[in-house]
């Protein structure tokens, strides 16, 4: 009974509790942006903000993915009407996978030394010292293994330092509406004191 009574309470506490809201991103002029607006061509085009007004998106240096031709050099301008935009994603950075590449390049490696050992002849006979030192099977194995390890971790590497990837945050599209510039109509009030 007890124990039903503290499980009750602390799935109360749990769904009373606040859900945290994810960080909304911001929009600013030069940032690396991706846009889906099927009606102005835009199939996760990336490109750069120039500008956002209250009904237009503007971007410049548009992908290759742009379905109205392609757009080349820094001069090129694309306005996007706010109501086409069905998705807008923000870059939130690149990342280099040197270090996954590595961690698979000397398992890989590990795994072909290991057979490489275990297929290399004991060291019985009458090349034993003279080229190589006279080793067990374990220790051929031992070997195969640091060894091609090793040269799998450079080469993984390598090849993870090439592999580029690029992280992507959503941009409520909601924002998109209440972003830009207030509307130019204001009332004011003054208040004038004077203390003698």
């Amino acid at each position: 009974m007890w124990r039903s009574v503290v499980l009750l309470v602390w799935a109360a506490a749990l769904l009373a509790s606040p859900v945290m809201a994810q960080p909304v991103p911001v929009l600013v002029p030069g940032q690396r942006v991706r846009v889906t607006a099927p009606g102005a061509g835009l199939d996760g085009a990336r490109a750069r903000l120039v500008a956002l007004s209250r009904d237009t998106l503007v971007i410049t240096n548009v992908g290759a993915t742009w379905r109205q031709g392609p757009v080349y050099g820094d001069t090129s301008r694309v306005g996007v009407p706010l109501r086409e935009v069905r998705r807008l994603d923000v870059s939130a950075g690149v990342e280099r996978h040197a270090r996954l590449g590595m961690a698979i390049g000397a398992v890989a490696g590990g795994a072909v030394g290991a057979l490489v050992g275990l297929a290399a002849p004991e060291g019985h006979g009458a090349l034993c010292n003279l080229i190589v030192p006279c080793m067990t099977r374990g220790e051929n194995v031992a070997m195969g293994v640091l060894a091609y390890a090793s040269l799998g971790a450079v080469l993984g590497w390598a090849v993870g330092e090439l592999i580029v990837t690029e992280a992507w945050d959503r941009v409520p599209l909601e924002m998109l509406v209440t972003a830009g510039p207030a509307p130019r109509r204001a009332v004011g009030l003054g208040l004038r004191l004077s203390l003698p």
